[in-house]
């Protein structure tokens, strides 16, 4: 009889007319319950009634439907962004095929095939997704142990996407193809995101009660946690509107029927039309691939700009501190030459003229 063990689970591995039979057996405990249940498959195949689990091994969907997404669904955040995208995507490649038959050679070269269409972090998901499905489906019995295909497998590279800067041209633009198309609700968030430096996740669930129109303000609700208040309530801050805000708060809540006071969930298509549509009419490709969330880093720049004092915008922002707001600067080049020439400027004039440029004047 053949058995053996790898980690903690133990298997079976013999031949019959020139046929492999072999299996998992997570149930044993030790050898001789291992043989045992051997001696049983062996009578099975001679009886012309091998387990079924051997004629019909588990494939990967199958798998992923009945043992893996319901426990995903309890416990991953954002589930339908996260496990459930990337597990769709995986099961359309090798859904169909036996947990035990997906090789590391399938694997690297699908994964190779998704470069030109997916950024590296979207790929490295795939892997993280790849790896935590195999290794269950070992423990499960599935896959024997120490051949989990993703093993070998490293993570590519991830080049940061260069963030862009929203001109005053390039926003009226937008604002313009979103009138074209009849898309007014993105030019509603647009308008709403530069003006108050939120995220597109904490408008899209802004319900009335954060508006308050009396006061001028909104209290936006920051669903992005981090390991300080992973287990503590969203945080929330107050931002006050400016003139033209206020005015698409107001025309939010006339339109709102419920609670919610913004009619889309998300807006990513109608955004890629709109933004697509000006990047043509302006001659500007680059414009193509601005990504809505960067109206935040747009406002916080703008901000800053305009001489607002670093703690002032970290808390608009929402962030603890001035620290993280620092990530989000992202200066204009034209502006940091017209300062670096100012400085070479006045770094060649005498003792004389300078001391004329900070000579205040005396009331006679």
């Amino acid at each position: 009889m053949v058995t053996y063990k790898r980690g903690s689970i133990w298997y079976y591995d013999f031949m019959i007319r020139r046929r492999r039979y072999r299996g998992a057996i997570p149930e044993a405990r030790t050898r001789a319950q291992a043989e045992r249940v051997e001696t049983r498959k062996r009578e099975e195949v001679y009886n012309g009634r091998y387990g079924a689990e051997t004629r019909q091994p588990m494939t990967l969907r199958a798998f992923v439907e009945e043992k893996y997404l319901p426990i995903a669904r309890e416990t991953t955040r954002y589930f339908s962004a996260n496990a459930g995208y990337e597990t769709r995507v995986i099961c359309e490649e090798f859904g169909a095929r036996p947990l035990a038959e997906i090789s590391e050679f399938e694997i690297s070269k699908w994964l190779i095939s998704l470069k030109p269409d997916y950024a590296g972090t979207t790929i490295n998901h795939f892997i993280k997704r790849l790896n935590v499905i195999f290794n269950r489906a070992i423990a499960a019995g599935h896959v024997e142990a120490g051949k989990n295909p993703m093993t070998d497998i490293s993570k590519v590279e991830e080049i940061p996407l260069r963030k862009q800067r929203l001109s005053p041209e390039r926003e009226a633009a937008i604002l313009e193809a979103c009138a074209a198309l009849g898309f007014d609700y993105v030019a509603q968030a647009v308008i709403i995101l530069l003006d108050t430096g939120m995220r597109p996740t904490e408008l899209f669930k802004m319900r009335r009660e954060q508006v308050w129109l009396n006061r001028g303000v909104i209290e936006p609700i920051s669903y992005k946690r981090g390991r300080r208040n992973q287990r503590g309530q969203p945080k929330k801050r107050a931002v006050p509107l400016t003139e033209r805000a206020r005015a698409e708060f107001e025309r939010l809540l006339a339109q709102a029927e419920g609670e919610q006071i913004y009619p889309y969930g998300d807006i990513k298509k109608s955004w890629e039309s709109a933004r697509e549509l000006a990047a043509k009419e302006t001659n500007d490709p680059e414009l193509a691939g601005f990504w809505l969330r960067w109206c935040r880093d747009e406002a916080e720049n703008r901000w800053r700009e305009a001489g607002m004092h670093p703690l002032d915008i970290a808390y608009l922002m929402g962030h603890s501190s001035p620290k993280t707001t620092m990530i989000y600067n992202n200066p204009r080049l034209e502006n940091l030459l017209s300062q670096m020439s100012a400085a070479n400027v006045v770094a060649s004039l005498s003792q004389t003229e300078k001391g004329n440029l900070i000579r205040l004047p005396v009331n006679g």
